[in-house]
């Protein structure tokens, strides 16, 4: 982490799969750090999941990593652009992710993008086969644009209907129906099992249980109010086969679907 880049290419990229510290990372230069399925405290505030950000020269940043899976170093110096002529939409969005601080969470559809692009800075960095130079270069400012539009996209979700409300809303109108979870990370543009872990934080409970009480309860209501018989309830409900309503049903309210109705 502490050698010096070569001088008429600096650039490298290291891929690290146990804790390390932030402290480690050269002073000289720029870094884009890449954390995957990670669990860490930066500056005092923690994050989960995968994300991204930048860390420039003058910044002091601490981190301090309970769990990750992999983590990326892209390491540089702006000189590398220097044969460049940059437009000042680029020149912006390279100043602005080192310049304003900020972690960026990948878990929209462009951080599909993000990860393709640091694999192939990776492995052409490595090979360093007959115009790698021009390859990393013109990737590396792609990356930069997909940052941008990561950083963007989560920017105007936030100011939007909130995620969980959003898919919350969507499940209560669409309980019956066979939901998967993919149909509903695609939703909202989420990976699956960042969908899966936030939805449990904010609700207490996971998604397949959450639609379960929907069915359920209303479930409870058709049989309380309606003369339906229970197996055409159940199917109502979203249940493909009544072993499985029943087993749910007792489950959730510690009672039978005809026990249930018998106290009506």
């Amino acid at each position: 982490m502490s050698n010096r880049l070569h001088s008429l290419f600096p650039f490298a990229v290291n891929s690290f799969l146990s804790k390390y510290t932030l402290k480690e990372l050269d002073k000289r230069y720029y870094h884009i750090i890449y954390y995957q399925d990670a669990k860490v405290t930066i500056n005092g505030q923690q994050y989960n999941g995968s994300f991204i950000f930048g860390e420039a020269k003058d910044n002091q940043l601490t981190a301090k990593i309970q769990q990750l899976k992999i983590a990326k170093i892209i390491n540089f110096d702006p000189i590398l652009f220097s044969s460049y002529s940059l437009n000042e939409f680029e020149k912006s969005i390279i100043d602005d992710f080192f310049g304003d601080f900020s972690i960026i969470p990948l878990v929209n559809k462009d951080s599909h993008h993000i990860k393709l692009i640091i694999n192939v800075l990776e492995e052409e960095f490595k090979k360093k086969a007959k115009g790698y130079h021009t390859i990393i270069r013109s990737r590396l400012l792609e990356l930069f644009v997909y940052i941008f539009r990561a950083k963007e996209n989560n920017q105007k979700q936030n100011n939007a209907e909130p995620p969980i409300l959003k898919l919350t809303n969507y499940i209560k109108n669409h309980f019956e129906k066979d939901i998967q979870l993919l149909e509903l990370a695609d939703l909202l543009g989420w990976n699956p099992s960042y969908l899966s872990r936030v939805f449990k934080e904010k609700n207490g409970v996971n998604i397949f249980y959450y639609i379960s009480q929907l069915r359920i309860r209303e479930a409870c209501r058709l049989l309380k109010t309606t003369n339906f018989s229970i197996i055409e309830i159940s199917e109502q409900v979203g249940f493909n086969n009544l072993t499985s309503f029943n087993r749910t049903f007792k489950k959730i309210t510690n009672r039978s679907p005809r026990d249930y109705r018998g106290n009506k």
